[in-house]
């Protein structure tokens, strides 16, 4: 997990803030689906 948010970290440093939430937050909630299966 905290690879992956690193990983999104360094390559979306270019998006400004609000679209790099919005990245994050859809990641996230795919990641917990994962991990809730």
């Amino acid at each position: 997990m905290t690879k992956l948010f690193n990983i999104l970290n360094n390559e979306c440093t270019f998006l400004n803030d609000e679209d790099y939430r919005l990245l994050i937050s859809e990641y996230y909630e795919i990641m917990m689906k994962y991990i809730d299966e």
